[in-house]
């Protein structure tokens, strides 16, 4: 549309009546190659001009108005009827072309290109196929509980979390793979692993309470990770690591059941053991053992991965 306005005398007819011509016609430099001809005509004309002193010769110029080149050429004809001291009056007749500015079109060309590559991009860009599998594959596998394999209305909030964290360990993995150079996530100790858990529970519980201080038990305390009070669950992060046995965990998990059993606001323990190099040998008998621990408090242990 700009661009329209900007060369719209090649759309009008072409004389003295064009924007463009009357432009370039009232210009200083039209009148600067022309005047000087235009006087000594009329002095020929009138008689005044002798026909020595007057050079006959057309007049020639190209110029620009706006976007429109405009090519002028004015020839030199007699005309009926003698001059003074004889011989033939003479006048100018004038021809116009008009043509685009090709530097002016390929500017206007840039621009628009510029224009639908930025509406392009800002508007009708959405992430690459891959990207979107891959976000879509995430939220399939770790975030909905109620889609695909993992939907049934019939699951306890302790069974979803177990599903939950029974996933972890690939939603870790695909986590440290990011595509354009961008820093990836990578767990690399408890603290990482607690952190995603975190962000995981309060997806789903709104009211999720980190770093809660359970009563002492022979004069020693501890924290629990997350508190959920409204389901009266505790979920407990830990990640094994190459000086830990089965043994150790053993002994860690019996020492947190005697804290929890007087956690006011704990019915149900989550036990979340994150191994993935594969430092505990028998995951197995250690979820069974734990799982019947103690009669006041309902035990869960869940390895990730699940070898």
């Amino acid at each position: 549309m700009a661009y329209s306005l900007w060369i719209y005398p090649v759309f009008e007819e072409v004389d003295i009546t064009n924007s463009a011509v009357v432009g370039v016609v009232t210009s200083k430099e039209y009148q600067s190659i022309t005047n000087g001809q235009f006087e000594k005509l009329a002095s020929y004309n009138e008689g005044f001009l002798s026909e020595n002193d007057f050079v006959k010769y057309d007049l020639h110029g190209v110029q620009g108005f706006k976007g429109v080149v405009v090519k002028f050429d004015l020839n030199l004809v007699p005309v009926s009827g003698e001059r003074s001291g004889g011989g033939h009056k003479y006048k100018y007749e004038s021809v116009y072309r008009l043509s685009l500015n090709f530097v002016h079109l390929v500017v206007f060309l840039i621009i628009e290109a510029c224009i639908l590559l930025f509406g392009w991009y800002f508007l009708l860009w959405k992430p690459p196929a891959a990207q979107i599998e891959f976000e879509e594959d995430v939220l399939r596998n770790f975030f909905a509980f109620e889609t695909g394999e993992n939907a049934s209305s019939n699951l306890s909030v302790e069974e979803r979390v177990e599903l939950l964290l029974r996933k972890f360990h690939r939603f870790a993995k695909d986590l440290s793979v990011r595509k354009r150079n961008r820093p990836a996530l990578l767990v690399e100790d408890e603290y990482d692993v607690q952190y995603l858990v975190f962000a995981l529970l309060r997806m789903y519980f709104s009211n999720v309470k980190s770093e809660d201080i359970a009563p002492n038990v022979l004069g020693g305390g501890s924290r629990v990770d997350f508190s959920i009070p409204d389901e009266e669950l505790v979920v407990e992060v830990k990640m094994a690591r190459a000086s830990m046995s089965d043994r150790s965990l053993g002994d860690e998990l019996i020492l947190d059941i005697a804290r929890y059993q007087s956690h006011t606001a704990c019915k149900t323990i989550i036990f979340f053991v994150y191994d993935p190099d594969g430092h505990i040998r028998n995951p197995a008998a250690l979820k069974k053992e734990f799982c019947a621990a103690s009669d006041k408090l309902k035990v869960i242990v869940v390895f990730a991965p699940d070898y």
